[in-house]
């Protein structure tokens, strides 16, 4: 896929949730894929993983200080 026919598709949270997650505490944004820099490397991300400790970490209750 070339550059130019690629989406730079991200999942944004809106608000730190205080109950149950829900839909309304994202946002999907698409946007243009950006040119990297000197120093920098474009990848493109295939699979994503998220643990379900991720949910610990948006509200700040972890067992890290």
């Amino acid at each position: 896929m070339s550059q130019t026919a690629a989406i730079n598709r991200q999942i944004l949270l809106l608000e730190k949730p205080s109950g149950k997650l829900a839909p309304h505490h994202f946002k999907l944004v698409d946007g243009k894929v950006p040119s990297p820099e000197n120093g920098e490397v474009l990848l493109r991300v295939l699979i994503v993983s998220l643990d379900a400790a991720n949910r610990a970490w948006m509200q700040a209750a972890t067992y890290r200080s």
